[in-house]
């Protein structure tokens, strides 16, 4: 009887340390992305690229899909969500392809200069 009692509470003690440990994944939003709340971008690779909002917070984007032509363009189209805001539900359009947002979250600044601004 103690063995099963000292098995249960073990694997009590296991499920709830891995539960805690779990990581949050922090969402952000750019408001009024339709009127001119995106200042600037620079690509990070094929499926990922930093955002500067207007007031001047950078935030790192990750899309759904690769996109090749993303560390080549100079040009980036931004689709704010319905609300205008540029969040998760977002999207870019880059060489007239559009790419959907998996996820926007807070960053550091990018260590190379902005490749562009919209």
């Amino acid at each position: 009887m103690k063995a099963r009692i000292l098995v249960a509470a073990g694997a009590a003690m296991i499920l709830a340390s891995s539960v805690g440990a779990a990581k949050t994944v922090e969402y952000a939003s750019i408001p009024f992305a339709n009127f001119g709340g995106i200042r600037e971008w620079t690509a990070d690779g094929i499926q990922k690229l930093y955002v500067r909002g207007r007031d001047k917070r950078w935030y790192h984007a990750t899309l759904r899909e690769p996109c090749p032509g993303l560390p080549t363009t100079v040009r980036i189209r931004f689709v704010p969500d319905r609300t205008g805001d540029f969040d998760r539900y977002s999207s870019i359009i880059v060489n007239n392809r559009q790419y959907g947002l998996a996820s926007l979250s807070p960053s550091e600044p990018p260590t190379r200069k902005p490749t562009g601004k919209p």
